[in-house]
């Protein structure tokens, strides 16, 4: 039976971060794990990957900045489900939700 392979690691374009680093920030195409609910400025955060979508409006009509700041603050904040838009910076999303996971 074939294994799994690693997820490939972060270059220009995409890839994995690996473990989430509030003080370092993401750009579009790149996914990173929260493996364990934590709060980041006051904001519960489910654990999982999530990736951070390109710039622009999705085909849902979502607004999606392009990045995650360092030290996000308000809808910066990786979170799921998304918040409502008024309380994002610049009424934008930043991150989603790709696979919830569980903690071990």
């Amino acid at each position: 039976m074939p294994r799994p392979l690693p997820p490939a690691q972060a270059r220009p374009g995409g890839g994995f971060r690996g473990e989430y680093d509030p003080t370092k920030s993401y750009q579009a195409g790149e996914t990173f794990l929260i493996s364990v609910a934590t709060t980041i400025d006051g904001i519960d955060v489910i654990a999982g990957y999530y990736g951070v979508p390109p710039a622009g409006t999705d085909v849902n009509g979502l607004p999606w900045a392009g990045s995650v700041p360092a030290n996000p603050t308000g809808n910066a904040v990786p979170q799921s489900p998304l918040p409502a838009l008024s309380a994002a910076p610049d009424d934008k999303f930043y991150a989603k939700l790709i696979m919830p996971s569980c903690e071990v």
